[in-house]
């Protein structure tokens, strides 16, 4: 079991894109607290409602990027150059 394994153990879950509560509160939350005080999750989600519901310590809103800085990032990731020549990007 999950709570036996990682017992005593640091441990960084991250649960992306989160659309409910339900698998933390129902599932992870009370194997969790078994844990290392220093044992954190890390909840992405669309829905500020979904990180309060999940009693998040601390919340970060992210902007949405441009499509140019978006390309950039994705450029910058994958090692290669682009570039945008009226609205089209080159690979």
């Amino acid at each position: 079991m999950m709570k036996d394994v990682l017992h005593g153990k640091q441990v960084l879950l991250v649960l992306d894109d989160m659309w409910s509560p339900g698998v933390w509160t129902k599932v992870l939350k009370v194997p969790f607290q078994s844990f290392r005080a220093d044992t954190r999750v890390l909840i992405t989600t669309r829905d500020g409602r979904i990180a309060q519901q999940m009693d998040a310590v601390y919340t970060h809103k992210v902007q949405l990027l441009s499509d140019e800085d978006a390309w950039s990032l994705l450029c910058k990731v994958f090692l290669f150059s682009c570039s945008c020549i009226n609205g089209l990007y080159i690979v």
